[in-house]
C-alpha cells in the first residue's frame, strides 16, 4: 500500500484514502460491525456481478479495529452526475447485484446477527420516529405509521443475505452508468428482501418511477411493493425526504404499490 493518504469526510468511521487502498478504522464500540464487514466481504468475493473491496490487511490498535481494503474504481452514484439513461442502467444493475447477493448463504456471524428481525425493527422505532419528524413528516402521520403498517398486513417474506444499506453513496459507477463496485458491508444481515430494497429504492430511485422499476426488473423476482413501502417507514436509516414523500399514501403511489 502506498500514499499519499487523505482522510475521507463524513461517516462514523475514520477512513483514510490512498491511491490504491483504503484504511477503515472502526470505533471500539463498533468492533462487531468490523467483523461483520470482513465476514461479508470474504463470503461474496468473486460471486457478485460488480466487485467488492479485497481485504489486504487487518488488525487492532488501542481497541480500534481496522481493515485495509483495495480501492475500487468508479464514482459514487450520488456524485456521478449521470443522465437519466445512465441512472436507469445503474439502477437495473443494482437490482441484479442484489439478486446475486441474495442467492449466497450468509456467513454464520451475519446469520446470527439479528435473530428476531421484526423485534429489532420495533426496538428501533423510537429513534426512527424522531428521524422521520426531523425530516419533516407530520407527527400525526409518523405516529400512525406502525398501525398503518400493521393494517397493510406486512409480511416478513424470504429472509436473505442482505447488504441492508445499498444507497447511492455505496454504489460506484463509470461515466456510462455501469456498476463498477459496491462498498460498506458493516450493516450486512439476514433480513427480508423488502427491507434490503428500501435503500436502493429510496436513495437510487429518488421518487423516479422508471428508475424504481429498473431496480425491481434487475432483481428479477416478484416482491410485494407494499411490503417495501412498509419497511421504508420502519427502516432505521431510510431518508424518505430523498424520496420526495410526506406520508404513506404518497410513498405507495411512488412505488406503484
Amino acid at each position: 500500500m502506498r500514499g499519499p493518504w487523505e482522510r475521507a469526510s463524513g461517516g462514523l468511521n475514520v477512513v483514510w484514502l490512498g491511491p490504491d487502498a483504503v484504511i477503515k478504522c472502526y470505533l471500539p464500540r463498533d468492533a462487531d460491525e468490523a467483523r461483520y464487514e470482513r465476514d461479508a466481504l470474504r463470503a461474496i468475493a468473486g460471486r457478485v456481478p460488480a466487485p467488492v473491496p479485497e481485504i489486504l490487511a487487518e488488525g487492532e490498535v488501542d481497541g480500534w479495529p481496522w481493515v485495509a481494503l483495495s480501492r475500487l474504481r468508479g464514482t459514487p452514484l450520488l456524485e456521478s452526475g449521470l443522465d437519466r439513461t445512465g441512472r436507469l442502467r445503474a439502477a437495473h444493475q443494482a437490482g441484479e447485484w442484489l439478486a446475486a447477493l441474495h442467492a449466497i448463504a450468509a456467513p454464520p456471524s451475519i446469520a446470527a446477527r439479528r435473530p428476531n428481525f421484526a423485534r429489532w425493527l420495533l426496538d428501533a422505532w423510537p429513534d426512527t420516529r424522531e428521524r422521520h419528524l426531523h425530516e419533516g413528516l407530520a407527527t400525526a402521520i409518523v405516529d400512525a405509521s406502525p398501525e398503518r403498517v400493521a393494517a397493510m398486513g406486512l409480511t416478513v417474506g424470504d429472509a436473505v443475505f442482505a447488504h441492508a444499506d445499498l444507497h447511492d453513496e455505496n454504489l460506484l459507477v463509470d461515466e456510462h452508468g455501469k456498476l463498477t463496485g459496491v462498498l460498506d458491508f458493516g450493516d450486512a444481515a439476514v433480513a427480508p428482501i423488502a427491507f434490503d430494497l428500501v435503500a436502493p429504492v429510496v436513495h437510487v430511485g429518488r421518487g423516479d418511477r422508471a428508475v424504481i422499476d429498473a431496480i425491481f426488473a434487475g432483481l428479477g423476482r416478484a416482491v410485494n411493493r407494499r411490503d417495501v413501502a412498509a419497511h421504508a417507514l420502519l427502516h432505521p436509516w431510510a431518508e424518505l425526504a430523498a424520496f420526495g414523500v410526506k406520508d404513506l399514501d404518497a410513498l405507495l403511489v411512488k412505488l406503484g404499490a
